[in-house]
């Protein structure tokens, strides 16, 4: 919706509003969203190709008291080619631990791997969670200033998993 005016956005008739956002150049945000609610959007990609689409998620309900953080969760993040990228500013250059917060609801361990400023990946198994949430941290080499952390998914196949927050640990 970049770029795009509210007169030519149509607007649902329900509590979901569409309203201005707070971003340099113009942009919107979906407001009215209840906790179970979800949305779903088409992408016209015209002839096909590969493309990049990048959105901010958040969202202001979760499961407090489990060990999450309450400040909302990027949720299936658990195919094979899915990814979520962050951008992390270091204060200096040097080894940092990058400390996930995640939920994974299946019963086994899932293989992801995360990759800084386009090097290889390296591996991250998530563990476990039976629900609950819980912290994993990555050891890697951050350069001072801007970073582009890039979690990938290596599952083959549908998991639950969610990730709520990203922290950089250095020394």
């Amino acid at each position: 919706m970049p770029g795009r005016s509210p007169e030519k956005i149509n607007y649902r008739p329900d509590d979901f509003s569409i309203a201005g956002g707070t971003d340099v150049g113009g942009d919107f945000v979906l407001g009215g969203l209840c906790a179970s609610e979800w949305m779903r959007y088409t992408v016209d990609c015209g002839r096909g190709g590969w493309f990049d689409l990048a959105a901010r998620v958040g969202m202001a309900e979760i499961q407090n008291g489990s060990g999450s953080a309450g400040r909302g969760a990027v949720r299936n993040l658990c195919h094979l080619g899915t990814s979520l990228i962050w951008g992390v500013v270091a204060p200096h250059e040097g080894a940092a631990t990058l400390r996930f917060l995640y939920q994974n609801s299946s019963d086994k361990t899932l293989p992801y791997e995360v990759a800084v400023n386009g090097a290889l990946g390296r591996p991250l198994n998530l563990l476990p969670t039976g629900g609950e949430w819980r912290i994993t941290d990555l050891n890697v080499m951050l350069e001072s200033g801007a970073n582009r952390v890039e979690f990938r998914s290596l599952i083959k196949g549908w998991e639950s998993v969610a990730l709520e927050e990203l922290q950089l640990v250095q020394p």
